[in-house]
């Protein structure tokens, strides 16, 4: 058996970062779906019955990706293997769909871009991985931690870089302490970040929090 003192710091932390980023969020959103499917079991009903047949189909869902992420992770500490997620070419979209799914997210009101005001600039796979679990996570955090009633997704494409920004209303906290502070996986955003070379800055705006990500296009 290897103890986890046999494995070097560096090591740990990349797997702690594959975890939290790329394995939690699904298990996060199945539980919450089969907590909502408990709550229609308390009332049942034609209606609540559907939606829980619904719900329940899309937390097993959820639950075989999170296997097939488990997998993916073992066959690459096992063997180097890192097969890359199929997100599409727009990692936006990508999060967009995966944080609308979650469900009692609607709690909370996220304006995406539309189509008119986003393009989508070439960059690799793992520039596009990187981006889209780190929105999820910005998301997330401002939904369950933040008290927020209003995030907004921003993009913004120059002929050097491509901005993308996560900005909330809710309790905010300083840069000094986004930089510090490891709660809620900011130290593994500000890790995955690093490593696909993306610059993320954390603003201190008059109310909330503000979260740019700067992606070099040359």
């Amino acid at each position: 058996m290897v103890e986890s003192g046999d494995c070097p710091v560096d090591d740990r932390d990349q797997i702690a970062g594959l975890i939290h980023d790329e394995l939690m969020p699904y298990l996060f959103a199945s539980a919450a779906a089969l907590n909502s499917v408990g709550k229609c079991i308390e009332k049942p009903d034609a209606v609540s019955s559907d939606v829980s047949r619904q719900q329940l189909d899309q937390a097993a869902q959820w639950i075989d990706q999170a296997r097939r992420i488990a997998q993916r992770l073992l066959n690459q500490l096992r063997d180097g293997v890192d097969e890359s997620l199929s997100l599409g070419s727009d990692p936006i979209e990508s999060a967009r769909r995966f944080c609308e799914s979650i469900r009692g997210i609607d709690d909370v009101a996220v304006q995406w871009p539309v189509d008119g005001e986003r393009e989508a600039p070439s960059i690799s796979d793992q520039v596009s991985t990187a981006i889209h679990f780190i929105l999820v996570e910005l998301v997330r955090n401002a939904w369950r931690h933040s008290q927020a009633k209003q995030i907004n997704v921003r993009s913004h494409v120059t002929p050097q870089h491509w901005q993308v920004a996560v900005i909330d209303d809710g309790i905010g906290f300083s840069g000094i302490e986004a930089a510090t502070v490891s709660t809620h996986g900011l130290t593994l955003l500000q890790r995955r970040a690093d490593a696909a070379g993306i610059d993320m800055q954390w603003m201190e705006p008059d109310a909330g929090t503000h979260c740019q990500l700067t992606i070099p296009l040359n």
